[in-house]
């Protein structure tokens, strides 16, 4: 993992991003299944659940670079959008947004991925797990971001 920080400048201000680079990030997470989400009125539900039942910094960003035929994943730690860091950055093809939360009998992480410098919605899946999730700390949003590159590889047909 590479730290990175990335400043925009501004008219009159500038501000600066911390991120981590996932060259091919893996994770130890096991889902117990996944569901692919097609339908827009779906996912839009999921995704305001989501946000009613997420653990606390439970929202994982990420920024998907490539450069030639090489990609990788740039998670996004500061509170820049992944919009307006896309629009900045030559690489970036895209982004992903991976929401933790917990339910009854479980987690849950829905993964959404964005194509293009305006990040277009294009692809999303739920996973589901048999145990809650503990607190969101670095390791496991860097576990969040393995999953997350499982989705982009689909999602990009890599």
């Amino acid at each position: 993992m590479i730290l990175l920080r990335i400043c925009f400048i501004g008219l009159l201000t500038v501000s600066c991003v911390d991120s981590s680079k996932l060259e091919e990030p893996s994770s130890t997470l096991e889902p117990n299944n996944s569901e692919e989400i097609t339908d827009l009125n779906k996912l839009a539900k999921r995704m305001f659940t989501s946000v009613l039942t997420r653990l606390p910094n439970g929202m994982v960003g990420s920024i998907i670079h490539k450069n030639e035929d090489k990609f990788w994943l740039e998670i996004n730690y500061s509170d820049e959008t992944l919009h307006k860091i896309c629009l900045t950055e030559d690489t970036c093809v895209g982004g992903v947004y991976s929401g933790v939360h917990n339910k009854e009998n479980g987690g849950e992480i829905l993964h959404r991925v964005y194509t293009g410098k305006t990040l277009e919605a294009s692809c999303a899946w739920i996973e589901f797990y048999p145990e809650k999730f503990a607190l969101m700390d670095k390791a496991l949003q860097e576990n969040i971001a393995g999953r997350s590159w499982h989705w982009v590889k689909e999602c990009f047909k890599l």
